[in-house]
């Protein structure tokens, strides 16, 4: 096998598992840690230039598609292994300081590339915060001041592997775990715990009140352009849930770029479902739609007793959600979502 077809090869099995990437360009800054890096040491400050060839220093290497330790350009650490001539570089970290002078917060998750020109990447990256610690940001950009979640805006310039900037764009959220990249170059960014207008300020038995102020559970969108705030430079709509998204444990998002319907999905288990949102406007999301969930002809009834493999056909329908605001579907909060 050539090292060229290797390299597409692992290329087009790392973009299936890369949340929204949309240019393999960014694969070169796939890696954004939890935790303070260490500093390189003398010894290993030039490293990095060595990953260019890999093969050079180490001509024992047969096979140009094996996984070879490669270190971070960086941290000079050695944090993954790598095909032959591929390079990375780790940014971003928890506890840095942010260009608006707020501070990198932990729990990184999913991401998007939302913009790509001359060798600089932007990105928006999910804090996957599920407690209430409070909003990480300045003030003007939390939805709620009670919720430690969030996203953060990236700059990175890919040809010379370094950070550009880092920025808070949006705050006070809960739980952002997963989202999307839309067409028009803004990210979807999703709830991934939900709390009704009745649990706000709720102290259960045993347990202290928290500080959750608002209602959670839904989707978020942020500009690429700005960040998710009241200022003139971003719309007040940006920071707002898109309530008719629904309110459950938001997953992925997907945009059909030719109707400008989301698909959604959440991670309720065992009673997920998957969702699709037809905007009034395409691309406004912001104006409201309609949220439907995906149903089975027959049956109600999917989780047990149907013995379905792999490739079992099913007629299904499209499902109005009446109250797409309805957080648990049951007094007991057994379950999470609007269904």
């Amino acid at each position: 096998m050539s090292e060229t077809h290797s390299r597409r090869r692992f290329l087009s099995a790392a973009l299936t598992t890369t949340a929204a990437f949309g240019s393999s360009s960014a694969l070169f800054s796939l890696l954004s840690g939890c935790g303070a890096p260490n500093k390189p040491s003398s010894s290993m400050a030039n490293a990095p230039t060595a990953l260019a060839n890999p093969a050079l220093a180490n001509p024992a290497l047969a096979d140009p598609g094996a996984l070879i330790e490669a270190l971070d350009a960086t941290t000079g650490k050695p944090l993954l292994k790598l095909p032959p001539g591929f390079r990375y570089f780790s940014f971003a970290w928890q506890g840095e300081a942010l260009h608006d002078g707020s501070t990198m917060p932990s729990s990184a998750d999913g991401m998007g590339l939302v913009h790509y020109a001359a060798g600089k990447a932007r990105l928006i990256r999910n804090q996957e915060i599920w407690d209430d610690r409070g909003a990480f940001a300045h003030l003007d950009r939390a939805y709620d001041l009670g919720a430690g979640a969030g996203t953060v805006t990236i700059d990175v310039d890919l040809d010379a592997g370094k950070l550009i900037q880092a920025r808070a764009s949006l705050s006070g959220t809960n739980a952002n775990c997963s989202g999307g990249v839309t067409p028009w170059g803004s990210w979807l960014s999703g709830e991934e715990q939900v709390v009704a207008d009745s649990e706000v300020l709720l102290s259960y038995a045993g347990m202290p009140m928290t500080k959750f102020q608002k209602p959670h559970g839904f989707m978020f969108e942020v500009p690429g352009w700005g960040v998710s705030s009241k200022t003139a430079q971003a719309p007040a709509a940006s920071f707002r849930p898109i309530i008719e998204m629904g309110q459950m444990r938001h997953e992925a998002a997907a945009v059909d770029p030719q109707t400008g319907i989301v698909y959604l999905t959440e991670d309720n288990n065992p009673a997920a479902g998957f969702y699709r949102f037809i905007p009034r406007k395409p691309g406004a999301l912001s104006e409201g739609g309609k949220l439907e969930m995906l149903g089975v002809s027959g049956t109600q009834e999917l989780r047990k007793g149907l013995n379905a493999r792999a490739g079992t056909k099913f007629k299904t329908h499209w499902v109005a959600i009446g109250d797409p605001t309805k957080a648990h579907s049951d007094s007991q909060r057994a379950s999470n979502g609007c269904f």
